[in-house]
C-alpha cells in the first residue's frame, strides 16, 4: 500500500487518527490455491501497523460441504463463490465504513460491487487463464465452454478496479493490453518474501549428495506455461 502513492492519495481517511481501513477479500479455502493464501497471509501478518488496519473475509465453503460427485462439487463451489458471497461481500462493505478494499488476486475481480461503496485496489499476478481462454497461446490445453465464460467475466470485470498493483512489467503489459485505461492506474509492485532463520536440510529424500553432484534444480509446477519440456530439453544440450 506504500508505495501506491496515486492510489493512496485518493483514500478517505479519518483526520483524527488518519488510519487507513482495508478490506481483504481473499480466495475460496477449498480451491487450494496455496500461493494466493499465502499472499494473503502475508499481508495479514505482516502489513498491519498503526497507519493501516486489514481485516479480511472470503467465501465460505456452504453448498460445497455437502457429499456430492467431484463435477457437483465443481458447480456448488461456483454457487458459493459467485451467488452467495457476493451478497455477503456487498452487505459487509455497505454496512461498515472501510477506507479501501483489497483483492489479492484478480481472478475475484468479479467480487467488484458495480455500486461502490469504497475504492478497490486489485492485485493482479498473471492474466494467462484470461489471454488463454481468449486462445492467444497456442500451446495451451483447450479452455471449456464454462471455463471461457468465466475468464470472459473476469475479464470484463477488471475495469471496475481503481488501482492496480501488478506483480511483474509483463503482468502490468498485459493488462494494458487488455484495459488501456489501466495505464493510469496501475504500478508494478513485486511480491515481498519471508527470508527463513533457519537453513532447509537439502539432503533430505534426495538420492544423491548435492553438495558433490553437478544437478538441475526446477522450482515449479508441470503447468504448460512453466516451459518444463524447454527446460528439460536445454538441460540435455547444455549436458
Amino acid at each position: 500500500m506504500r508505495n501506491l502513492s496515486r492510489f493512496d492519495k485518493g483514500l478517505k481517511k479519518d483526520n483524527k487518527s488518519l488510519i487507513i481501513t482495508v478490506l481483504l477479500v481473499t480466495n475460496y479455502r477449498l480451491d487450494f490455491q496455496y500461493s494466493m493464501l499465502r499472499f494473503a497471509n502475508h499481508l495479514l501478518t505482516h502489513a498491519n501497523s498503526e497507519r493501516i488496519k486489514y481485516s479480511e473475509i472470503s467465501p465460505k465453503p456452504v453448498l460445497n460441504r455437502i457429499p456430492s460427485s467431484r463435477t457437483l462439487k465443481k458447480w456448488t463451489g461456483y454457487i458459493d463463490k459467485y451467488i452467495l458471497f457476493p451478497r455477503l461481500l456487498n452487505k459487509k462493505i455497505k454496512n461498515i465504513p472501510f477506507n479501501c478494499m483489497h483483492i489479492v488476486d484478480h481472478s475475484n475481480t468479479v467480487y467488484i460491487p458495480k455500486k461502490k461503496y469504497c475504492p478497490t485496489l486489485l492485485t493482479c499476478h498473471d492474466l494467462i487463464a484470461v489471454q488463454a481462454a481468449q486462445e492467444k497461446f497456442p500451446d495451451a490445453p483447450k479452455t471449456s465452454a464454462s471455463g471461457k465464460r468465466l475468464q470472459n467475466w473476469i475479464s470484463q470485470s477488471l475495469i471496475r478496479a481503481d488501482y492496480f498493483a501488478c506483480d511483474s512489467s509483463s503482468t502490468e503489459k498485459t493488462l494494458h493490453s487488455l484495459i488501456p485505461t489501466a495505464k493510469d492506474k496501475s504500478e508494478v509492485i513485486h511480491l515481498g518474501v519471508r527470508l527463513r532463520k533457519h537453513i532447509v536440510n537439502i539432503n533430505h529424500g534426495m538420492p544423491f549428495n548435492p553438495n558433490n553432484t553437478d544437478f538441475l534444480l526446477h522450482v515449479g509446477s508441470s503447468a504448460w506455461y512453466k516451459n518444463r519440456k524447454r527446460l528439460l530439453k536445454a538441460f540435455v544440450d547444455v549436458k
